[in-house]
């Protein structure tokens, strides 16, 4: 262990580094000051406690390296070569010489410092950021920075001056960190005592990486998977998703090798918008709906998000109102028709006229308290259901007529299915006209109930415990089913509720999910929250019985 004298009882150290051969201690101060310390490679072996005849001076000391700002940042190279970073955005570089160069008299007297052991010789000056450097690392021969400026964080690499990775961080270097290791590098981001990482080999940093606004830092409260089966392009680029959030933004996702970019970005929500939903591929049309009473309707063009219908106006007494979830109902190439769950305790039906490009409430029902989720289904017979769940933990189910009508007719209700809210619904219809319906609630629970059509009857409901916190999505795989929750868990269910397997996300505070088969045959999985993250799930090849 080594000890050292500061200039001044008032100094405070803000970053220190130790040469390679352990001959050097560099210790930086929050007041700008570089001091370098002769020390013995003895000084840090674990067996020694101290050094005898108290601290160690200074060899050199460089009170003003970066001025009056902090030097935030220390790093040596494997040649010995001192590099500083801090908050004037700045990297200098230094070679501590033993004794003065021998062209000491051509060198500016601002390039080189004289100590008491040693001498200080800035090789290099670099105005690397109008920001700060927030920290330096050797990765081989390739020195890295992260530099922070409004908001947004840099990893530059400093000797070619050239940007790898950008992402908006909104709160700067106490929230977000990045780790560079000999084969990949990892961004972790910390809120709200969450943390999300994500990382990258290093060979994919051969080209600039984006974390482009929203894909990173903002809640993100929905998602919709587009797929590359509906092959949907904005500016050349294979789109990957639609999300929405906190923000009132809705953009488009462009997947790559080595990260997700924005490649639309549109602002028409006066707040969060809480859900989203994909009309068809084919129409490439988007819902869009959240606080306020807001519904919006958005076409992917070939040059980004265009709005499609003209949202009603919205009446005075709805303008608290929140339209907490969406399901297509059913679609033609001239109507769509939209269930929607309200937080009046309403379900609504309301119609999109594609070629008029207007919206409308057509048909409304009441269920008395919070509706959460919605999902919707059509029976072989013609028939179109709507399943709701509400905050009290019931589901219900409501009849339509295929041109509809003037109210939604309720006709099962399914009360105590869950012990709080029904945060999520997925269903679908087997040959015999039954309706299978998945929900998630914040009891931890997920339900699978049975339903008969033709008697409006339950044949059979399941529960299991599947998470250790609120379940935020479910989503049916063919027969399987996937849930996601806010124990930051994927799960992946037989059809008799098996667990099949369980993943840890990334993705803190999960709050939308959704499924995609892929033109390979799999099946991809999005989950969003503080971030997102993609996964792929395959069905493994049986093997034979020998």
């Amino acid at each position: 262990m080594a000890r050292v004298e500061l200039p001044s009882a008032r100094t405070r150290v803000a970053s220190a580094a130790v040469s390679g051969d352990g001959r050097w201690l560099a210790v930086g101060s929050a007041t700008g000051g570089v001091y370098v310390y002769a020390v013995s490679a003895g000084c840090f072996a674990p067996a020694a406690l101290g050094l005898a005849g108290g601290g160690l001076h200074a060899a050199c000391a460089w009170t003003q390296a970066h001025g009056r700002q902090t030097v935030s940042a220390l790093a040596f190279d494997s040649d010995g070569l001192l590099v500083s970073g801090g908050r004037d955005g700045h990297v200098r570089t230094f070679r501590i010489l033993a004794e003065s160069p021998a062209d000491a008299d051509q060198v500016p007297a601002s390039s080189l410092r004289q100590g008491t052991g040693a001498w200080l010789y800035v090789t290099r000056d670099v105005q690397l950021s109008s920001g700060w450097v927030e920290h330096l690392r050797f990765s081989g021969a390739t020195l890295f920075a992260v530099t922070f400026f409004r908001k947004r964080l840099l990893l530059v690499d400093v000797w070619a001056q050239r940007v790898v990775l950008s992402t908006v961080c909104a709160g700067g270097a106490k929230q977000w960190q990045v780790l560079l290791g000999a084969h990949a590098v990892r961004v972790g981001f910390m809120k709200r005592t969450q943390l999300m990482t994500r990382s990258w080999p290093m060979r994919a940093l051969a080209e600039p990486v984006w974390l482009d606004r929203g894909v990173s830092s903002v809640d993100l409260r929905a998602a919709v998977l587009l797929g590359d089966t509906a092959d949907i392009r904005v500016n050349g680029r294979m789109c990957l998703a639609v999300v929405a959030g906190e923000d009132g933004h809705v953009r488009v996702l462009s997947d790559a090798d080595h990260g997700v970019g924005v490649v639309a970005d549109v602002r028409r929500h006066r707040s969060a918008v809480r859900c989203l939903r994909l009309v068809s591929a084919r129409s490439r049309l988007v819902l869009s709906a959240g606080a306020g009473s807001e519904l919006r309707c958005w076409r992917i063009a070939d040059s980004g998000l265009v709005e499609w219908a003209q949202p009603p106006p919205v009446a005075a007494d709805r303008a608290d109102l929140r339209i907490m979830d969406l399901a297509v109902v059913d679609e033609t190439p001239d109507i769509v028709r939209v269930a929607a769950a309200c937080s009046d305790g309403a379900v609504e039906l309301w119609q999109l006229d594609v070629k008029q490009q207007q919206l409308a409430c057509v048909a409304r029902g009441a269920v008395g308290c919070c509706v959460f989720s919605v999902a919707a289904v059509n029976t072989s017979d013609g028939r179109l259901w709507v399943l709701t769940g509400s905050s009290d933990g019931q589901i219900c189910v409501w009849g339509i007529s295929q041109t509809g009508s003037a109210d939604l007719e309720l006709v099962l209700k399914l009360s105590g299915v869950h012990q709080s809210g029904v945060n999520t619904l997925d269903a679908f219809v087997d040959t015999h006209n039954c309706i299978t319906v998945a929900s998630g609630g914040d009891d931890c629970q997920i339900a699978v109930t049975v339903i008969d059509t033709h008697t409006m009857s339950v044949v059979s409901q399941t529960r299991t415990l599947a998470h250790a916190a609120a379940v935020q999505g479910v989503c049916f795989i063919d027969k399987q089913m996937c849930s996601v929750s806010t124990d930051q868990r994927l799960a992946i269910w037989s059809p008799n509720m098996e667990l099949q397997c369980m993943v840890v996300t990334q993705v803190a505070d999960p709050s939308a999910l959704d499924v995609q088969r892929t033109n390979a045959g799999a099946w991809q999985i999005i989950v969003a929250g503080m971030g997102l993250e993609t996964f792929s799930l395959q069905e493994q090849p049986r093997r034979e019985e020998e």
